[in-house]
């Protein structure tokens, strides 16, 4: 009984010290299939402009017998008479769509609204990259999801309207702002940004991926150089507790942080 206790004992020993050895490995393995997954693919998401269908795009609500102008966004005034504006849409392209406010009194209040549907659309073409909404926030700082990108490269109509109450013209005008916005030119550079963050994400895992693997062959060089020197099986231990805690530390971070 005496003699079998302590080659349990050693044995035991044994058994967690090679588990805490091969905890950086397993762990290294996972972060390697992990850095091997594919990244989106630009290609896959120019293909979301055709392959979802056209967009679609509301009847117009503007009355007969209205009068049309250019519109200045710059300015906010408008400008020339236009006989009959020809919006035209490009082909199968998802991201392009024509907009049209709702009866306004005053320029403003059209402008305010033209702005909110035309970042809906860039909404809608940023979730179609991604569904997290930290990105979607960092394109908005980035500027990527600034409507007036779009609306200044657009023809922009105002179209008004006096109504006749009891066969008089009324004292209130009503404005209707109208104009076909195109997206994907922000849809493209929001995907090209977001290609750019994974390839930052990969470079970090695999930085991870290297310093697990080489910190498991220190630690385990090191109680090799330990055994031959006789070292004593707790400093062993400790030796090898304190390298894999720094090491899963360190991997946690970058999880926490990047991944």
């Amino acid at each position: 009984m005496n003699n079998n206790q302590p080659s349990t004992k050693t044995n035991n020993v044994m058994r967690v010290h090679l588990v805490l050895v091969a905890s950086p490995i397993l762990l290294a393995l996972v972060l390697v299939a992990t850095s091997l997954t594919p990244a989106p693919s630009l290609t896959d998401g120019n293909r979301a402009i055709t392959a979802r269908g056209k967009a679609t795009n509301p009847t117009s609500a503007i009355p007969a017998g209205s009068t049309f102008y250019d519109f200045d966004l710059a300015t906010e005034k408008k400008g020339a008479i236009v006989e009959q504006p020809q919006l035209v849409l490009p082909i199968n392209n998802r991201y392009a769509r024509r907009i049209e406010t709702t009866a306004k009194v005053e320029f403003t209040t059209a402008i305010i609204e033209l702005e909110q549907l035309t970042t809906e659309l860039i909404t809608t073409a940023a979730s179609d990259i991604t569904s997290d909404p930290l990105a979607i926030k960092s394109f908005y700082d980035q500027g990527m999801m600034d409507p007036r990108r779009s609306l200044l490269k657009s023809n922009v109509y105002v179209a008004e309207y006096t109504p006749v109450v009891k066969g008089q013209p009324s004292d209130i005008t009503n404005y209707r702002l109208f104009t076909v916005v195109d997206a994907s030119p922000q849809h493209l550079q929001m995907q090209q940004a977001w290609h750019d963050s994974h390839i930052l994400q990969r470079l970090i895992q695999f930085c991870a991926v290297a310093g697990t693997t080489v910190l498991t062959l220190l630690v385990y060089r090191g109680n090799q150089i330990m055994i031959v020197r006789k070292t004593s099986l707790t400093n062993r231990l400790l030796f090898t507790i304190t390298a894999s805690t720094t090491s899963l530390s360190a991997v946690a971070f970058l999880a926490n942080y990047y991944f």
